[in-house]
This record gives structure tokens, sequence and C-alpha cells, in this order.
């Protein structure tokens, strides 16, 4: 084990998909129900994040997609780019 993290909050958090790039940095993406992550009130509906770690386990990027209905579910790496997948219900 290089490193250990622990994240979250008060409610439940959902990790729900990792991609490590070449250069040893994580893309993590999930969904929380928590609202003291990123102080916001999401009317306990679920809010996505992204967070991206360097290669000793530091935040780089600490992120919510604060978008009702919105549910980021997957990253990937291709060809040294990120790309991360999401679908929303809103109109």
């Amino acid at each position: 084990m290089l490193w250990k993290k622990s994240w979250g909050g008060s409610d439940s958090d959902t990790l729900l998909s990792t991609t490590l790039l070449e250069n040893g940095e994580l893309f993590v993406v999930g969904t929380t129900f928590s609202q003291d992550i990123f102080e916001i009130n999401n009317n306990l509906l679920p809010t996505s994040y992204i967070l991206w770690l360097d290669k000793n386990g530091e935040f780089i990027l600490e992120k919510n997609i604060n978008v009702r209905l919105t549910s980021v579910y997957a990253v990937n790496e291709l060809e040294n780019n990120v790309i991360i997948s999401s679908h929303t219900l809103n109109s």
C-alpha cells in the first residue's frame, strides 16, 4: 500500500468508479447525500462528486456537480485525457 485516504461526510457516500492514470494520479467519482462536504443544500437528493488525487494521495481537485438528479458514474483515461461519464434527469 502506497497510501490510504478517507473521504466522506455525515450521510451516505458512494464511490462509483476510479481510474489510475499512468503518472500515478487517481480520479474518483461517485455520489453523496452528505450536505456537509460541499456545504450545499441538496434537499436530500444525491450530489455527484469528482476527486482528483496526486500520486501521494493529496487532493488536486475536490468538486461537486451540483445539478439535481445528475449522476457521474464512470471515469476513464484515453490517450492522456480523462473522460467522465454522467447522466441527468433534468431537462
